[in-house]
């Protein structure tokens, strides 16, 4: 099993998966938006759990090179 803050964390990265590939919302109002604390914080959980960050895996789902 996973801990409730673990299950909350990875059901928020993969709703921001979502919003990266099907939106041009900025990652900052995506990351307040799901509850992380700031930008940052959001980056940091997103990297732990996905290996990439936010707008790489925002240019990488959308097809476009760094």
């Amino acid at each position: 099993g996973v801990s409730p803050q673990t299950f909350l964390i990875k059901t928020r990265v993969q709703a921001a998966c979502e919003a990266l590939r099907n939106t041009g919302t900025p990652i900052g109002d995506i990351a307040l938006d799901l509850g992380f604390y700031d930008q940052s914080s959001f980056t940091g959980h997103f990297r732990h759990h996905m290996g990439v960050t936010p707008l790489r895996y925002r240019r990488e789902s959308q097809g476009i090179g760094n």
